[in-house]
């Protein structure tokens, strides 16, 4: 069972965040698996280091987004990021010194901040993205999913592309 099913309530109706959420749900929903199935730990690594990659690739995605359109609440959004990915990395850091392991706490933490900042803090952002036209340029944030989302995994986790 999927820890995290796809669900319209989770589009914002731009379509590569859209899937750049999809993938990080998918990633979320692999890394669950493998830890009920008991996988090896060099699988969960890879899995936990793929997952806050896509999100860090994602994050700086969106904030380029609201940079090239001089979103408002930008500064808040980004200490919003900031704040999970500290999360994140604290707890990626404590796996890769053998110091903890993720586990259904953990994952449903995850699960449940994914699910809040999609639905109530991106919402907020889609609209003034749509009409000031984010995704009609060359800007920084018009690129495609696999250059937004996966480019930088390997270098800033030192950690090999998700297979």
């Amino acid at each position: 069972m999927a820890m995290v099913g796809w669900d319209e309530k989770f589009s914002l109706g731009l379509p590569l965040f859209d899937a750049q959420h999809q993938l990080i749900a998918e990633t979320l929903n692999e890394l669950h698996s493998a830890i009920m199935k008991s996988a090896p730990r060099n699988k969960i690594a890879l899995l936990l280091h793929s997952l806050v990659g896509y999100t860090r690739s994602h994050f700086a995605a969106e904030e380029a987004a609201m940079a090239a359109t001089r979103y408002p609440d930008l500064a808040r959004h980004h200490e919003l990021h900031d704040e999970i990915l500290q999360k994140a990395t604290k707890l990626v850091t404590g796996f890769d010194r053998g110091q903890a392991s993720p586990n259904l706490l953990v994952l449903n933490f995850v699960r449940d901040s994914l699910h809040q900042h999609i639905v109530e803090v991106d919402r907020l952002y889609a609209p003034w993205l749509s009409e000031h036209g984010a995704f009609q340029s060359d800007s920084a944030a018009h690129c495609s999913n696999d250059d937004c989302v996966g480019a930088n995994i390997a270098a800033a986790f030192g950690s090999e592309a998700r297979s």
